[in-house]
């Protein structure tokens, strides 16, 4: 994956004055603080800017072991256990399924709730787990009745032991150079101009920050996020064909 890059953005400096907020609280009070759900980008930032301000006291949890959606904990003395963060698994049921991630994330953000009060949403053949803020389970759970026009029940639940996201669908291209413009076209299956469109109107993001250079060059572990289609990761690039084309397989999700 690519390297950490610092703030890029008036919201990424927003964000870690947030956090340097949260030590200041913590210090303050002697109780712990949280901030979330946070996306890895974010956690990355948060990581940065506890380590900037030398406070190591901090964990992540999503609310199970292969979270990629967490809430960050700042505390003093005693780490804050599992049940202590501040979130809630849901389970939102209904008859049909196939409902996707972004069936479910739609409809949540529908109930006026902001994105960092949702976690991860694990799809599964007769609905989905997710997890949300504590502070917006109820709202959840009472009015969560529909997803992608599908009647659901919503309610609050203890997550499964063995929960743990979808593996996603293996992908493999052979492109001109692991650019990113070249890769997104391979994936989407449209043309070099178009997945350079795509780029240059900011609907692609890696890593979660946004990129505008479609000549960017990838490296493997980089999430490629195209708003409107879909997630994937790039998980190996190796190989040549024999006109110099390199091999790249991806997931998506």
């Amino acid at each position: 994956m690519s390297g950490y890059l610092p703030p890029s953005t008036p919201a990424e400096q927003i964000f870690c004055r947030r956090v340097t907020d949260m030590i200041r609280r913590c210090e303050a009070s002697g109780r712990p603080q949280y901030l979330g759900f946070l996306d890895e980008r974010q956690q990355a930032l948060a990581g940065a800017q506890l380590s900037k301000t030398k406070w190591p006291e901090h964990l992540f949890f999503g609310g199970y072991p292969l979270a990629e959606r967490k809430v960050l904990a700042v505390y003093a003395d005693e780490p804050p256990n599992g049940e202590a963060f501040p979130l809630c698994c849901l389970r939102v049921s209904c008859r049909s399924g196939g409902l996707t991630h972004r069936d479910h994330l739609g409809a949540l953000l529908a109930l006026g709730l902001k994105r960092e009060c949702v976690g991860d949403i694990l799809p599964d053949s007769e609905g989905a787990y997710l997890f949300a803020l504590s502070s917006s389970a109820a709202l959840i759970a009472a009015e969560l009745r529909e997803v992608g026009r599908e009647a659901v029940k919503t309610a609050i639940c203890a997550p499964p032991a063995d929960l743990a996201p979808q593996q996603g669908e293996t992908v493999r291209a052979s492109v001109a150079s692991p650019r990113l413009d070249a890769v997104l076209s391979a994936l989407l299956h449209v043309s070099r101009d178009d997945a350079s469109a795509l780029v240059r109107s900011e609907r692609v993001l890696v890593n979660h920050v946004p990129k505008t250079g479609p000549a960017a060059q990838l490296s493997e572990g980089d999430i490629l996020t195209v708003r409107g289609v879909g997630r994937f990761k790039l998980e190996e690039i190796g190989g040549q064909t024999r006109k110099g084309r390199v091999f790249v397989t991806c997931i998506k999700y």
